[in-house]
């Protein structure tokens, strides 16, 4: 899974996530009943930078779209954030992964809060904000959250898994550690006789 900053969509992407949202994940990400993402999700994305703002988007092995998360700065240091995971990907940490990409972009931007919404049916995501030590408060069927960036752990990546995440056009990758018994042989000497010494055997 890669994650990278996301503006404008093409429809071969947009096809991918419409295709696998049902209506019950599109009602609790947008508390309307609607059947498709509708035209005006995407007018946001590719409005995001004028309003202050960005969007990461996750992509599979194939590179189709299967999880969107953005964010929109408001006025007091802080940001709205909104997450949509295609049904498939649910509850294998797509979505988590997603915010902490936002949260480390939002941090360099000087953003110190995300505000988010949830619907009291979206169960596993109540969950989760709320193993992060967040108080909620109850308002016409949703939860409403303040999450400090501090209380977002960041994603660790272990040392042998090799995982690229492009963000704003910036590529970081882990690096894979390499241990070999032959690193190479010492200046001015030669390659084949290194080798030699190093297998060579005990009674030689």
């Amino acid at each position: 899974m890669t994650y990278r900053s996301i503006s404008s969509v093409p429809s071969r992407l947009r096809a991918d996530l419409s295709a696998n949202v049902s209506k019950k994940s599109l009602f609790l990400r947008f508390c309307a009943p609607y059947n498709e993402l509708p035209r005006t999700y995407w007018t946001l994305l590719e409005d995001l930078n004028k309003r202050g703002g960005f969007a990461v988007g996750a992509f599979d092995g194939h590179n189709h779209l299967v999880g969107t998360a953005e964010c929109i700065a408001t006025d007091d240091c802080g940001a709205d954030l909104s997450v949509l995971v295609s049904d498939h990907w649910q509850g294998r940490g797509v979505g988590k992964r997603l915010v902490q990409e936002v949260c480390r972009i939002a941090a360099d931007s000087r953003i110190t809060h995300f505000t988010v919404d949830v619907h009291r049916e979206n169960s596993k995501v109540v969950a989760w904000i709320r193993s992060l030590q967040v108080p909620a408060q109850m308002g016409e069927g949703l939860y409403k959250f303040r999450i400090p960036l501090s209380h977002i752990p960041p994603h660790a990546q272990p040392h042998h898994d090799r995982t690229s995440v492009r963000i704003s056009g910036r590529r970081e990758q882990n690096s894979l550690a390499i241990h070999s018994r032959y690193n190479g042989p010492p200046s001015g000497m030669d390659a084949e006789a290194q080798i030699r010494k190093e297998h060579r055997r005990p009674h030689e």
